[in-house]
């Protein structure tokens, strides 16, 4: 599970950044971001994620969050860091399987580095 602050929670806070963020996608995700705008917030607050599953993935809620939450282990796992002061929206596409999530661990991170917003951990 992510840590409290990394998540983006607030529905006003994601409806604004799935409207307004900047949007790059691949075939498994479309991955929305932009700078953090919340009341203080700055370039040294710490990033927030949301990861979207729509119910076009799976029917199922329990797939839909054994989803969610392979990918937030597979980046934990990975040890993918953001750079402070973003909010980012992951979007699951439809077609996406559980069996894809180990799979898709490198193509999330290009294309959160395609953003400039990863920060790769460099301990060991």
């Amino acid at each position: 599970m992510l840590p409290r602050i990394n998540r983006l929670s607030a529905a006003a806070d994601i409806r604004n950044l799935l409207r307004r963020g900047r949007a790059m996608s691949t075939v498994h995700f479309t991955i929305k971001s932009q700078p953090r705008a919340a009341r203080g917030a700055g370039p040294t607050k710490p990033s927030r994620l949301v990861i979207v599953v729509s119910t076009k993935v799976s029917k199922s809620a329990v797939v839909r969050n054994r989803i969610r939450r392979g990918l937030v282990g597979a980046l934990t796992q990975a040890e993918v860091r953001l750079q402070p002061g973003w909010d980012v929206a992951i979007i699951i596409k439809p077609g996406f399987k559980t069996e894809n999530i180990k799979g898709s661990q490198n193509e999330l991170k290009r294309l959160l580095d395609r953003f400039g917003i990863l920060k790769v951990s460099t301990k060991k």
